[in-house]
């Protein structure tokens, strides 16, 4: 008997693919197996016959033979498809198509009412500010802002305003900026008393926006319109922090103390 991890020494010792130490340990079995030696010289006399013989072309039609051979049908995936006249009669009840007809035409009606429903439930659950929307989304409220600060903002390669707007637990930031080079705004917060709520950004340029619990930044380059909403944690007055950066100095800087159930201050510095 030969064992089978010889019978493939044996196969790549004829291709020349053994190394020189499992050359050496195959012809060491060779001397004390005759079995193998026996066939190892008809593998390799069958090699030889293999290398000095001619290819021998095909016959022209034997690719033909062999595919007409193939039960084809056997082996293909069945489809069923149906018509529209064919599902109705899965719902023929009794011998009377027209109910069939009424179901469909039930179902159908069902989809249009279950639409209609959820689009007046998520207009009646949007916030009351014209598109906001942008990286965080809008914001399931009704609640009505009403601006309490509006200020112009002026420095070096920047031109803008900011508007300040508050409704009952919620503050609405309009900033418009219109910048001929980078600029970095940063928003700063007490994360126990405001909480980043949605914000929208549309113009010539969109900066990356990174939010924090206690802070947001974005980049402005450009014309430049932003809408940012901070919910309120409390009725009791915050400070809002509006800054902008010009190669990392600050330009500009806002401290805005909100009281959303009252006036809302504002302290400029330059």
């Amino acid at each position: 008997m030969i064992e089978d991890k010889y019978i493939e020494l044996i196969n790549r010792e004829i291709d020349g693919m053994n190394s020189p130490a499992n050359s050496i340990k195959l012809q060491e079995y060779l001397n004390h197996n005759p079995d193998a030696q026996m066939l190892y010289n008809d593998f390799k006399e069958m090699s030889n016959i293999l290398s000095h013989s001619s290819e021998i072309e095909p016959p022209s039609n034997l690719k033909k033979n062999i595919l007409n051979a193939i039960p084809v049908n056997m082996y293909s995936v069945r489809t069923n498809k149906f018509s529209f006249s064919q599902i109705l009669n899965l719902f023929y009840f009794s011998g009377k198509p027209r109910f069939a007809y009424v179901f469909s035409a039930g179902v159908l009606f069902g989809i249009m009412i279950v639409s209609i429903v959820f689009n007046i439930y998520f207009k009646n659950n949007s916030m009351g500010v014209n598109g906001l929307s942008g990286t965080i989304g809008p914001i399931p409220s009704t609640a009505t802002f009403n601006k309490t600060e509006n200020i112009d903002l002026k420095g070096e390669n920047f031109v803008g305003d900011v508007a300040l707007s508050c409704s009952g637990d919620a503050v609405l930031l309009n900033l418009n900026l219109n910048s001929s080079k980078d600029l970095d705004v940063e928003i700063n917060f007490n994360e126990k008393e405001l909480r980043v709520m949605g914000f929208n950004n549309t113009g010539d340029v969109e900066g990356g926006l990174k939010v924090n619990v206690n802070s947001m930044h974005f980049t402005v380059n450009g014309k430049n319109s932003y809408q940012v909403v901070l919910g309120c944690k409390t009725s009791t007055p915050s400070n809002m922090n509006l800054r902008v950066f010009s190669s990392n100095s600050i330009v500009y800087m806002h401290t805005f103390t909100v009281n959303v159930t009252g006036k809302n201050d504002i302290n400029e510095t330059k």
